[in-house]
């Protein structure tokens, strides 16, 4: 696979609770879940629903931000399939079923990738 056709979205889950049970801020309001898992565990926590499988991406997991923040990059054949890719995504977030509809997610930032290396950071916009 290319870079070129490679892009990485950055996530937080907030809650009042992080993953080990202490409180993200006074255990009431919500704040960025600091995870103790493996990134593949944390990505499992995020339950994606199946829009973010479209195309068949190629997805590793990393965690950064002293483990708050979920970085997902996900790898593609081809153009046409990174296009139906993002074009899936936004309609389920433009139709508010890019998440489950009980969980927090914010979507911090999309690094999109050329041949060169990124090309572009987009702020997120969605959460």
């Amino acid at each position: 696979m290319s870079q070129e056709y490679m892009h990485k979205r950055y996530f937080e889950l907030h809650g009042p609770y992080n993953e080990d049970d202490s409180n993200v801020t006074d255990g009431t309001t919500l704040g960025a879940i600091t995870f103790t898992s493996t990134p593949t565990e944390v990505a499992a926590l995020f339950a994606f629903p199946s829009v973010w499988n479209t195309n068949s991406p190629t997805k590793s997991y990393a965690l950064e931000d002293s483990n708050k923040t979920l970085v997902v990059t996900y790898e593609f054949d081809n153009a046409d399939d990174e296009a139906g890719f993002v074009t899936s995504v936004s309609s389920a977030y433009s139709g508010g079923s890019a998440f489950p509809t009980d969980q927090h997610v914010k979507h911090m930032k999309t690094e999109w990738y050329t041949a060169a290396g990124i090309e572009a950071t987009d702020g997120g916009g969605h959460s």
